[in-house]
């Protein structure tokens, strides 16, 4: 059986993944930091369309 830190552990992993694919499919301003450059990089379509699969998949994982 599941500790109750495991579950409130995927609970916020489900209410993060949640938030983060809503500001993705409202296309809301995003950036991320290059790692070679340390520059703050805001994302174009295709960063939409890899995180918003990304985020798909961990809701999905953890909202169960």
């Amino acid at each position: 059986e599941k500790s109750a830190a495991e579950i409130a552990q995927r609970k916020q992993a489900c209410e993060d993944g949640r938030a983060y694919l809503k500001r993705l499919q409202e296309r809301q301003r995003t950036a991320r930091t290059d790692p070679k450059t340390g520059e703050r990089v805001f994302f174009e379509e295709q960063d939409f369309v890899r995180e918003t699969a990304n985020a798909e998949r961990v809701v999905a994982e953890n909202c169960k």
